[in-house]
């Protein structure tokens, strides 16, 4: 670093604090005191030095002179996202960060819902004794969103899931519970609400990470307890599925309290119904156009069905790739039409099945290429005419 340490181009604004994992506090405003600079860190071409950053420099607010000389206990951002070159440097002048202090959403809950403790209580972990009567038996939990799609609310999406935890026998249950809730892709901002709250005591166990507790249980065959767990994310969350997986802890898997630890953990995903989420549904008789040049891509293993009557039309010129494994399914009755210089590729391995009465008419000058270990299937009863190749 510059031994001035005077390398401030004169922009400063205060933002959410952070904690020791890097995770934001989103109900913690003004934690963070971000400045922009050139050259906040030069390197000299030594290992110890690879990075020369221009950008933005960010610490706590309570990190001051003569404590934070060197700055050692800071964040840097390279205004282009490229550091290690130093002929990329910028004035980054101003700094605005928009910071809406989450306070009363982190308080606000579906009804039956409630907040986590921050902590595990203080006669965690309890001694987790083995009953005096030995049993056999098994623990089972599943896990299912309930409603599949999360809801609008609080400013946010809450996405909620449900735990059951049961006894599949052969014998009676009786102990303590314990199941860890994790969300692993969960964006800054994000808290969780469980319930019902007592019998079970929760605590958050990490960034998007719970434990809760439920003692003293009695299951016999085929009973369970249940445990709702709520996942509030904030609007800018853009993707289309919230993932969240349980496990059992206790009893733990593959002892005589629960003998299969193969059935102890389970996940679910909840549909955050944004615009670009949302099914494209073509009804029967509905057309799909495909503009001169246009190419459509089908992953492996990806399906398409085209109802009975539906049509797809294909300008000439136009392309269809269809990777290894990929499956088109033409319903009896259906037509494929390619125009005069059309081609279809069918790769290595692909299959092309023909139900009955199905046609496919090849204008003039059209062409199939059939690689090495292709297979054209024909049902019986049909009848495949091949025409000699005309010879000079």
């Amino acid at each position: 670093m510059p031994e001035d340490h005077e390398a401030a181009n004169g922009g400063a604004a205060l933002g959410y604090d952070y904690d020791e994992t890097g995770s934001a506090h989103t109900n913690k405003c003004g934690g963070m005191l971000w400045s922009t600079g050139g050259r906040l860190v030069a390197s000299d071409g030594s290992d110890e030095t690879p990075a020369d950053v221009h950008g933005l420099q960010g610490n706590s607010t309570d990190l001051v002179r003569p404590e934070n000389v060197p700055p050692v206990a800071s964040y840097f951002v390279d205004y282009d996202g490229l550091t290690g070159d130093s002929h990329k440097a910028g004035h980054m002048g101003d700094v605005e960060i928009f910071q809406p202090c989450l306070e009363t959403a982190e308080h606000q809950y579906p009804p039956g819902y409630f907040p986590p403790y921050d902590d595990s209580p203080e006669d965690w972990p309890p001694e987790f004794t083995p009953p005096e009567d030995p049993f056999h038996t098994n623990l089972r939990l599943t896990k299912t969103a309930s409603p599949k799609d999360c809801l609008p609310m609080f400013g946010g999406w809450s996405c909620q899931y449900k735990i059951i935890v049961r006894n599949t026998g052969p014998d009676r249950y009786w102990g303590d519970i314990l199941v860890r809730d994790v969300v692993p892709a969960a964006p800054a901002g994000t808290y969780f609400g469980v319930g019902p709250v007592p019998p079970w005591s929760c605590w958050t166990a990490g960034p998007a990470e719970l434990q809760c507790w439920r003692p003293n249980v009695i299951l016999n065959v085929g009973q369970y307890v249940e445990l709702k767990v709520n996942v509030w994310v904030p609007n800018s969350y853009n993707r289309c599925r919230l993932r969240n997986i349980a496990e059992i802890e206790w009893a733990p898997g593959g002892t005589q309290w629960n003998t299969d630890p193969d059935d102890d953990f389970d996940g679910a995903s909840s549909r955050i119904p944004l615009p670009h989420c949302l099914p494209v549904h073509r009804p029967i008789g509905s057309n799909v156009h495909r503009p001169k040049a246009s190419t459509v891509h089908y992953p492996r293993g990806s399906k398409i069905h085209r109802p009975r009557g539906s049509k797809v039309h294909r300008p000439r010129g136009s392309k269809v790739h269809r990777p290894k494994g990929s499956k088109v399914h033409l319903p009896r009755g259906s037509k494929v039409h390619r125009p005069r210089g059309s081609k279809v590729h069918l790769p290595r391995g692909s299959k092309v099945h023909r139900p009955r009465g199905s046609r496919i008419h090849r204008p003039k000058g059209s062409k199939v290429h059939l690689p090495k270990g292709s297979r054209i299937l024909v049902p019986r009863s049909q009848n495949l005419q091949l025409n000699k190749a005309p010879t000079n």
